[in-house]
């Protein structure tokens, strides 16, 4: 009997100097789920080819694609080493959302693993992109803490934002919940006059921490996700709909960010 093909785990790389940590932990998951990865880059088209003339624009696209290849074969070597998890690369050239979305449909992975924005500077895998990649893939994202890296025999500390029960998580999400240690933490955003309530609806494996809804609700749960420890934060792939701004919390909480679609 023919073994289950394996699930696919896209990893979106800048290949800037964070992007070993990314795929560590990228690494990491994909034994936790039984998974392969797919490293890809994309090189927007504007700086590879700055020449008019055709021949000489030609060779800049060859000598860049090389250059990259031998990037993302390094990156990939070092970890599937270190990690014992099958890794392929796959690089383009062009507008950077449209190879993206083009390797989705290319790919159909099973999750996608992208790098948190450490610059202020606008950045094309930066805030927009991991927007875009939520937006448009019908999956689940994980937003990679750079620091804060995940390892493959790790007790994950798990917290969920704004997901009443663990039962409504996605089968991957379910996986690491399983792996990670309890009582999980979970953290929710409620009304003045609900706070109450729900304190009172906890479960016994999950130790609940609600925060009024206001504009500092994010940051304060920043503060207890830094005092606990955890190392991923599982929300709902809707989470804006509850005011709740997606950008916040990727750039203000100190761990990675799975956004789970149920």
């Amino acid at each position: 009997m023919k073994n289950k093909k394996q699930q696919n785990i896209l990893v979106l790389t800048d290949l800037k100097e964070n992007s070993k940590n990314v795929l560590k932990s990228a690494a990491s998951m994909a034994q936790m789920i039984d998974a392969t990865i797919e490293l890809f880059h994309v090189k927007p088209a504007r700086k590879v080819v700055t020449f008019e003339n055709q021949l000489s624009a030609a060779r800049s696209i060859k000598e860049n694609y090389v250059a990259v290849e031998k990037q993302l074969h390094s990156l990939a070597t070092e970890i599937k080493q270190s990690h014992n998890v099958t890794i392929t690369c796959a690089i383009a050239f062009g507008n950077v959302k449209n190879e993206i979305k083009n390797q989705i449909e290319k790919s159909a992975p099973k999750m996608i693993v992208i790098g948190k924005k450490t610059s202020k500077k606008p950045t094309y895998f930066g805030d927009k992109i991991a927007a875009f990649v939520v937006k448009n893939f019908d999956g689940q994202v994980v937003v990679a803490d750079h620091t804060n890296v995940i390892t493959p025999d790790q007790t994950l500390s798990l917290g969920l934002i704004d997901v009443p029960t663990t039962s409504e998580m996605s089968e991957v999400a379910d996986t690491f919940i399983k792996r990670a240690e309890k009582p999980l933490r979970s953290f929710i955003i409620a009304d003045k006059n609900e706070v109450a309530l729900n304190e009172s609806s906890a479960k016994e494996d999950v130790i609940q921490y609600v925060f009024e809804r206001n504009d500092n609700a994010v940051k304060n749960i920043s503060k207890y996700v830094a005092k606990s420890g955890i190392d991923m934060l599982c929300i709902e792939k809707l989470v804006n709909k509850d005011g709740v701004n997606f950008n916040d919390i990727v750039n203000q909480v100190g761990a990675s960010i799975l956004i789970s679609k149920n």
